[in-house]
Order: structure tokens, then sequence, then C-alpha cells
């Protein structure tokens, strides 16, 4: 039979836990509004190798990335390893609205800085217009090429960033 001092113990330490919960949730809901996942959010049966099934895009800067989805609905994108074997970093969702969205700038502005520095984007670019939505400017990295590989856009390095142009049909 358990002491007193025991069962209050026990009692302590699943309140501490219940508060660890509710903040792990606010964690996700917060990083969720960003557009990212944590894979430790889904780790039964996470297999870090890249399947088949998965398409295969590179970034701007020639960094390679896999995902599931299409440009007309949500993306999920998982960054790779060098040899594109294996998954590194973040998972990504990249909502269907946030695409149009990136799709619509595009299509205004007819050039628009790229952006996608998370931490700063550049005044002007579509990293800050994505960032005053509250959402990653990260999105770029991965929305861009598949813009790009559609006819949609091009990107031109100037200076250190790079600009995207829209291509009318």
């Amino acid at each position: 039979m358990m002491g007193h001092e025991t069962q209050g113990r026990i009692r302590e330490l699943l309140r501490m836990r219940a508060q660890v919960t509710d903040l792990l949730q606010t964690i996700d809901k917060r990083l969720e509004d960003l557009g990212h996942e944590p894979l430790a959010h889904a780790t039964r049966g996470y297999n870090p190798v890249v399947e088949a099934n998965m398409k295969r895009s590179n970034t701007v800067t020639g960094k390679r990335f896999c995902y599931h989805g299409t440009l007309s609905g949500d993306l999920i994108v998982y960054p790779t390893d060098r040899d594109g074997v294996k998954r590194s970093g973040t998972k990504v969702l990249i909502p269907s609205r946030e695409i149009d969205f990136i799709r619509a700038e595009i299509h205004n502005a007819g050039e628009i800085p790229m952006g996608a520095c998370r931490d700063s984007p550049s005044p002007g670019s579509l990293g800050k217009k994505l960032r005053q939505r509250r959402k990653s400017p990260q999105f770029l990295s991965y929305v861009i090429p598949l813009l790009i590989e559609e006819g949609f856009c091009t990107c031109l390095k100037e200076g250190r960033g790079y600009v995207v142009r829209y291509i009318r049909p």
C-alpha cells in the first residue's frame, strides 16, 4: 500500500504531465500555424528513408527535397540528405491557400524578390508577404521550384537573392 507522501508525489507528477501535454499542444498548434509539423509528432512507424512513391525536386539553390501532393492541393515536403535518400529536418505542410497566394502575388507583381530567408525576408519580397500572413517564407524554397517546373514562372539570381518572374502564357 502507498503512503500519503508517495500518493502526493504521484498526484503532483500527473498534474505536471497534464501541464506539459497542454504546453506541447500549444507549441504544435503554433508550429502548424506556421506550416510546420515536427517529425517527432509522427514517430510511430516513421521511416527516414525516402519512399519510392514520393516526388522529388530541388530548391533553387540545388538542395534536394521530396514531397507528396500537388500545387493545386496541399503539399507535404520532406527535406532530404545530399543524396536524396534519407529525410532530414522537419516535415513542412504547405496548405493550398498559401500556394494560391504565392501564385497570385507572382502573377500580380510580374517580378518580385523571393525572400525565402526565414528570419528576416527582404522588404517587398514574397517571403515578407508570407511572414505578414504569419506563414513561413520557407514555403517558397519548395513551391517556387514546382511552379518553375509547371512553367508558371522562372527564378533568377540577383546579387545575394533571387527574383521570381511570372511567365505570361
